[in-house]
């Protein structure tokens, strides 16, 4: 899912998904995939869909026991803290540099 938000300048989107990664969009689609890592992603909105400068990303690690409930929940938990910590950042001055320095990530899950 991407959801936007209009700001100065241009729209910033928020997707569950590590856009840039070449991993599935859909917790469904990692699982079945075999996909190692997912996460979230706010980027700047262009004509192109998904394909906007990175803003922000927070890895999510899939664990072996995962099945679609629990990812999507550690996912949607690191959508809540990325979307706050970056919106924090970008009302001081410093949500929107552009590209994003490099991707932040949480750590493995417990298995």
């Amino acid at each position: 899912m991407t959801t936007g938000v209009p700001l100065p300048g241009g729209s910033a989107a928020k997707r569950l998904a590590m856009i840039g990664s070449g991993a599935g969009t859909t917790t469904e689609a990692v699982l079945a995939d075999g996909v190692r890592r997912t996460g979230v992603t706010i980027h700047r909105v262009t004509e192109n869909y998904d394909e906007g400068p990175i803003l922000a990303q927070l890895e999510v690690p899939v664990a072996s026991g995962d099945d679609v409930a629990a990812l999507r929940n550690r996912v949607q938990a690191a959508e809540r803290e990325l979307l706050i910590r970056w919106l924090a950042n970008w009302a001081a001055g410093d949500g929107d540099t552009g590209e994003a320095s490099a991707a932040t990530s949480r750590p493995n899950p417990p298995h």
